[in-house]
């Protein structure tokens, strides 16, 4: 299917909490940490992995922003 088909929500509890408290993370390290949770939880949730990517992006780490992006693929 990929990324056209993919879900941007989940119906996973685990996945969907980590994704709520990585929004409101007061840092990008515990948000890459809670993103990379939710997506461990649910693959699939491909909100969890965008956003993810585009901190990896921030962060300065482009290969894993491309890795996680690519995963979804």
């Amino acid at each position: 299917a990929g990324l056209a088909g993919a879900p941007f929500s989940t119906r996973n509890a685990d996945a969907f909490e980590a994704f709520g408290k990585a929004l409101r993370a007061p840092d990008a390290a515990s948000a890459i940490a809670l993103l990379e949770r939710a997506t461990a939880a649910d693959p699939g949730f491909t909100n969890a992995s965008l956003r993810l990517a585009l901190l990896w992006q921030r962060a300065g780490q482009p290969e894993r922003a491309v890795a996680e992006t690519e995963r979804l693929l």
